[in-house]
C-alpha cells in the first residue's frame, strides 16, 4: 500500500514520526526506509533549508534505528555495532560545519534567520538526547563509545541547552512548537543531571521559563531541583563548547579512519 503513496508525503510521515519518538517512544516504528529522505533531497538545492533539515533528519532517523536495535537486544557489542554509533556520533557533531551562513545560528548585530533558529533549537534536542541516552548506558554504550558524563562534554551539552533557553519571546509565540521542543530540552537535562549530578545542569534548568504551558512539567522539575537560585557556569563556556566539539570529532574521524575496512569488507 505505501508503494502507491508519493515520497515526499512518506518523507514527511517518517521525519514526524521520528521526532515524535524523540520525545515519547511509545509510537511504534514506521516501516518506511530512511532512504526515502536521500530520495528526496537528491531533487532539492543543497543550501536550502529544507535540504539540510532533511538531512540532520535523516541522523535522528539513524538515532531512532540503532536505538530501537540497541534496546532488543539485536546489538551485539562489537565493531560493527561500534561504527555505526561512532559514525552518527561524527555526524551529529560535523553536519553543522556544512551549513551556509544564511543557516548558521548567528549572534550579536546579525541575528538569526527564523529557518536557522529551527535547525538549532532542533539540533540541540537532539544533541541532548543522544548524549542522555549513551551517559544512561555508561557500563555498555557509554564504555563502547568512550565518553563520560565529564566536565567537558557536561559544559558542552549546557551550553546547547541555555542557548535553546535564549531564544527570543517573539520566536517562540511565533512558532508553537518550540516552546515544545524546550519543553523536550527540559526533560532531556533533567535525565543528564540524574547520572551527572552536575550542579551546572540545575543552573541551565533554572533559565526556563514555560509561560504556564506545563505545570505538571516544572513542578516535577522544582520537585528534582528545588528553586535556587544558582549561579550559571559561564566563564569560558563557549570556548569549552567549542573544544569538546573540535576535539571530539577529530578522535571519532580518526577511530573511524582506522576502522573504515569494517564498512567494506
Amino acid at each position: 500500500m505505501l508503494g502507491f503513496v508519493p515520497e515526499p508525503i512518506l518523507a514527511g510521515a517518517l521525519i514526524t514520526h521520528s521526532w515524535l519518538r524523540l520525545i515519547d517512544k511509545s509510537h511504534e516504528d514506521l516501516q518506511i526506509l530512511p532512504e526515502t529522505l536521500e530520495t528526496c533531497m537528491q531533487a532539492l538545492d543543497a543550501g536550502s533549508f529544507t535540504y539540510h533539515f532533511l538531512r540532520m533528519s535523516r541522523l535522528l532517523v539513524d538515532f531512532d534505528r540503532l536505538r530501537a536495535s540497541w534496546e532488543s537486544g539485536s546489538q551485539q557489542l562489537g565493531i560493527e555495532v561500534k561504527l555505526a554509533w561512532v559514525r552518527l556520533e561524527y555526524e551529529c557533531l560535523t553536519w553543522p560545519i556544512k551549513l551556509p551562513p544564511s543557516l548558521l545560528d548567528l549572534r550579536d548585530e546579525m541575528p538569526a534567520t527564523p529557518e536557522a533558529v529551527v535547525l538549532h533549537c532542533l539540533q540541540n534536542l537532539m544533541f541532548l538526547s543522544f548524549y542522555a541516552y549513551v551517559f544512561e548506558r555508561q557500563e555498555t554504550l557509554g564504555n563502547m563509545l568512550s565518553i563520560r558524563p565529564v566536565p567537558g562534554a557536561m559544559h558542552f551539552l549546557c551550553s546547547l541547552a541555555r542557548s535553546t533557553f535564549v531564544c527570543p519571546q517573539h520566536i517562540i509565540d511565533r512558532w508553537q512548537w518550540i516552546a515544545h521542543s524546550q519543553a523536550a530540552v527540559i526533560r532531556a537535562m533533567l535525565r543528564l543531571w540524574r547520572v551527572s549530578q552536575f550542579e551546572n545542569c540545575k543552573a541551565i534548568l533554572n533559565l526556563w521559563d514555560d509561560r504556564g504551558q506545563f505545570p505538571n512539567l516544572v513542578a516535577s522539575m522544582r520537585e528534582e531541583i528545588g528553586h535556587g537560585p544558582w549561579a550559571t557556569e559561564l566563564s569560558d563556556g563557549y570556548t569549552v563548547y567549542w573544544t569538546f566539539r573540535d576535539v571530539r570529532s577529530m578522535s571519532l574521524e580518526f577511530w573511524l579512519e582506522q576502522n573504515q575496512y569494517c564498512s567494506t569488507n
